[in-house]
């Protein structure tokens, strides 16, 4: 008979192997990736209705018809993007519906977990790419933009830090061509002695880009879809999504337009940078003013669905990962996180948690504003100081001195 120790050695030292890769960055690429495949494989078998219109928005372009009408021969409701994202979505459209399908996930996820690498410090970057990853298997939609949409707000924060302007302005313009709220990035110019020149730089490639359906299609076939465009955005702007406007709504009976709490939100939000402008040569709290601008995209996106959390959960990680520990953020971010487990069970099954995912969505909100009142909290320095034994862990964390 074999010896008790004999059968448990191997299963230890399995179990030593499993920790040991759950604590490297090539372990959680494998599932990025592991994501990418089970997204896509979901995807081509039932022919995702969003991939769909973006596929047949460029041949609608090309045609010269309305962009934002309906097609119901084609698919499921409208497409929401720009002209431009049309126009460059070309290659996904030429390629067969698996093969286009499979490159649109990958670049989606691939840019973000670049984008994450890039933008955290070597010793907090694993920490950060393991909570984004948990984020994307609970709320990634294999056939949206908003993992790009989150490489591209973070991107555009480290093309600022390393003082590549022309970067972070393809960044800002390219992401707010696929949905508005990546204009938000802006805020990080704003304390920096440059910016009327970024801004001009903005302009430029907002122009460029703007244009850039001219190359298929006649000016006044342009002109006419970016009217058409605006007109349905107007009508989307009623919509309340998962946002704090929706909870308002629910809570307090909020009955108005959305504009002025989105305007009220914007204002909190570069609150800190006007304030405290001294405090932007730390780069602790420009990471942190990085994170509440992604979850700021979300939680007032009067279009916030399923998807679109994962680039709230990308700011969490950013922020939890980056920052010095304490009971409230942890507890904050366990919340948060734990919230958007309900939302992915709900859309593998309905009715095992609740009929629809609207319930779910709301809580997973509601954390993300808790989460991100407690940002600007600390990014306004409201809450007490960290203790000196506090400073001198994250110090150690960090590699960097205490001060």
């Amino acid at each position: 008979m074999r010896s008790a120790k004999t059968i448990l050695l191997p299963a230890h030292r399995a179990v030593q192997a499993l920790r040991a890769a759950l604590n490297t960055e090539r372990f959680w690429l494998g599932v990025y990736l592991l994501v990418v495949a089970i997204a896509t494989g979901v995807c081509v078998a039932k022919e995702c209705n969003n991939f769909l219109i973006f596929r047949a928005a460029y041949s609608h372009l090309l045609a010269g018809r309305d962009l934002y009408v309906a097609y119901p021969a084609e698919h499921v409701d409208l497409f929401k993007y720009s002209p431009t994202f049309a126009l460059l979505f070309a290659p996904f459209a030429w390629l067969p519906f698996a093969w286009a399908l499979l490159a649109w996930n990958l670049i989606n996820v691939l840019t973000l977990y670049y984008a994450i690498r890039v933008a955290v410090p070597e010793p907090n970057r694993l920490e950060a790419i393991q909570l984004a990853g948990l984020g994307m298997i609970t709320t990634v939609d294999g056939t949206q933009s908003n993992g790009i949409v989150a490489a591209l707000i973070v991107l555009a924060f480290v093309a600022l830090e390393r003082d590549r302007l022309a970067g972070a302005a393809l960044a800002i313009v390219v992401g707010a061509l696929i949905k508005i709220f990546p204009l938000a990035a802006a805020a990080f110019v704003l304390p920096r002695r440059d910016r009327w020149r970024f801004a001009a730089i903005v302009a430029a490639f907002g122009v460029a880009l703007v244009a850039l359906p001219l190359a298929v299609t006649s000016p006044s076939t342009v002109a006419a879809q970016y009217l058409s465009w605006y007109r349905l955005g107007s009508v989307d702007a009623l919509d309340r999504g998962a946002s704090v406007m929706r909870m308002l709504h629910v809570v307090a009976g909020y009955q108005g337009p959305n504009w002025p709490i989105q305007v009220a939100g914007a204002a909190l939000l570069i609150l800190p940078v006007i304030l405290l402008p001294a405090r932007w040569s730390e780069p602790e709290f420009r990471r942190a003013f990085l994170a509440s601008v992604l979850v700021f995209s979300v939680i007032f996106n009067h279009k916030a669905e399923q998807p679109s959390f994962i680039i709230a959960m990308v700011g969490m990680a950013v922020w939890h990962a980056t920052s010095p520990r304490s009971a409230v953020r942890n507890v904050v971010t366990g919340c948060t996180f734990v919230a958007t487990v309900p939302i992915l069970m709900t859309v593998i099954e309905p009715g095992l948690i609740a009929q629809s995912v609207d319930g779910p969505l709301l809580i997973a909100s509601a954390c993300c504003t808790v989460a991100w009142f407690t940002m600007q909290g600390e990014l306004l320095d409201l809450f007490p100081e960290r203790g000196a034994e506090d400073e001198a862990e994250f110090a150690a964390m960090s590699d960097e001195p205490a001060v």
